[in-house]
């Protein structure tokens, strides 16, 4: 009896992909929080590359 859920493990999939979605929010909440980039004082368009540039250096620090 084999339904889509268990056919190639994919259950362990959704796990590890919720744990990555977990990750990455933790990381931009904690980038948002506390490493805030107001002393550099950039323009206001650099605004989302700066964020995506320290949550990737979060996340590669936890990966």
């Amino acid at each position: 009896n084999r339904n889509a859920y268990n056919v190639y493990n994919v259950q362990y999939y959704f796990f590890f992909l919720a744990e990555y979605a977990n990750i990455m929010l933790i990381n931009t909440l904690t980038t948002i929080l506390f490493f805030n980039p107001s002393f550099l004082n950039p323009p206001q368009e650099l605004f989302p590359v700066i964020l995506a540039t320290k949550v990737l250096l979060l996340l590669a620090g936890f990966l």
